[in-house]
Parts: C-alpha cells; structure tokens; sequence
C-alpha cells in the first residue's frame, strides 16, 4: 500500500496541468491626473456590461509600489463610473497609484495578430483601452491592447504611464 502512495505522489506533478492568470494594470507615474477608460467584451452573451466579479473583475487601486503585493482596495465611487449601455469604464488615476484593469488565463505575452488566430481559446476580455491626459491619449484597440504592457512575471504585466 505504501509503495502505491509514493508512487501516486511522484506522478502527481505530471497529471496536474499548467494554468495561471494574468493580471494587466495601469500604473500612472506622471505627476497629474489620468482617465484610464475600457470597453468591455461580451455583447450578445450573458455577460453583464459593467464589471461584476463574477464575469469580469471590477477594478481596483493600490500604490504603485504595492502592486506585486495584492494590496487592492476598491474604487470609490467618485473614481469609477461604468456605462453598462456602451459597456465602457472610466477611471480616474491619481498619480502614484496603479488600477487593476483586467485579466487572462494562460497569457504567455503578445503574439501577432495572424498567430492569435490559431489559439482559439483565447479571448480578449477587452475591446479597447485609453489613457488621457493633459499631454495626450494613448490608444490600444482589439488585439493591440496588450501590446503596451510590459511584462513584470508571468502573472503581472503593467503599463507605465510617465
């Protein structure tokens, strides 16, 4: 009998497969105010439009350098709006603080748009993202939207807003 359970246990690692969730935020290191906006994915399912933890993770706000700690608190409602019509979020960073936006399970970085093609398991669940400022706006739509993020390990990757 004990013979079967070290030989259970020394196959255990083996059956278990390979799964992680990744995590993109928006850190604002600028010395002003920015909107971080986003279109939820999603029309035509039973996908609610505004974020709900259940669908998709409500966005939430840390210091920047708290980010690798999962400190994250909840938005305040003078911060946050979500137009469940447009399916749109809008957020206002302040500086020095970071906003959990969105994730991806088994994201390994950004592919181009020919080979993201050929992974069908793969969904965006995010249709557009903004950042404004008084400088500007930076732009990211459909598959794009990842490629400004930079990866910090496998389960963090995070936009630096300077």
């Amino acid at each position: 009998m004990r013979k079967n359970i070290w030989l259970i246990l020394a196959f255990l690692p083996f059956m278990s497969g390979c799964s992680w969730i990744t995590q993109f935020v928006v850190a604002n290191k600028s010395a002003s105010t920015v909107y971080v906006e986003y279109e939820v994915a999603g029309e035509g399912t039973k996908a609610p439009g505004c974020p709900d933890n259940y669908f998709f993770p409500k966005p939430k706000v840390t210091k920047i350098e708290q980010v690798g700690d999962a400190k994250w608190n909840d938005l305040p409602d003078a911060v946050y709006n979500c137009d469940s019509n447009t399916r749109k979020v809008k957020i206002e960073l302040q500086p020095g603080n970071a906003v959990f936006t969105f994730k991806i399970s088994g994201y390994s970085g950004f592919v181009s748009e020919e080979k993201l093609k050929e992974y069908k398991y793969f969904e965006y669940p995010i249709k557009s993202l903004s950042i404004t400022s008084k400088q500007g706006k930076l732009q990211y739509e459909g598959t794009q939207v990842t490629k400004g993020f930079e990866k910090k390990n496998i389960a963090l990757y995070i936009l630096n807003f300077e």
